[in-house]
């Protein structure tokens, strides 16, 4: 495993690709854990860049909800963080 400085995880964090594959996350109180994986990427009439990805939330190790959400890419990067150990690979 490659383990990134904190200047480099703070950088990577705002610039990681939107990409499709990509993994993001979300951690909450309680042990909940949010996994997002972009599934595509789109943009609208108005110009406006789109997220749409799959969703679980995982809470004690155990998958509970599972859905497919679309986001606007700018609230999508505000919510997730990128999920460092699978970029770093």
């Amino acid at each position: 495993m490659t383990f990134l400085s904190e200047k480099r995880v703070r950088s990577f964090r705002k610039s990681a690709p939107l990409v499709n594959g990509a993994t993001f996350y979300q951690t909450g109180d309680a042990g909940r854990k949010v996994v997002a994986k972009v599934v595509s990427l789109s943009r609208d009439a108005q110009g406006i860049d789109h997220v749409t990805y799959d969703i679980w939330v995982v809470r004690h190790g155990e998958q509970g909800i599972s859905e497919r959400r679309t986001l606007n890419a700018s609230s999508f990067r505000e919510q997730f963080r990128p999920d460092l150990r699978i970029a770093a690979q």
